[in-house]
């Protein structure tokens, strides 16, 4: 049983490295430079492309401590027109 979980998690493991390197590969190098985020159930940071971290300040560790996406600030900028109502 014990071989058997740890089997399945080792499996799980390299499913996930798979995945990320692959979004990473398409998504965050490619020359669109696509933005992404990926959540987990509980709706927490999980996963980014490097691309979307020109659009909001966020980094590795907001994935190891489960930041939520609401704390995040983003990086964009409303021209002046928008403003002149």
């Amino acid at each position: 049983m014990v071989r058997s979980l740890k089997s399945s998690k080792n499996e799980f493991a390299a499913s996930y490295g798979a995945i990320h390197e692959c979004i990473t590969d398409v998504m965050g190098n490619s020359a669109m430079g696509i933005g992404a985020m990926f959540l987990d159930r509980e709706l927490n940071i999980k996963l980014f492309t490097p691309s979307f971290t020109t659009l909001f300040n966020i980094y590795p560790a907001d994935i190891i401590i489960s930041r939520p996406p609401t704390d995040l600030n983003h990086n964009l900028k409303a021209e002046q027109e928008n403003y002149n109502a």
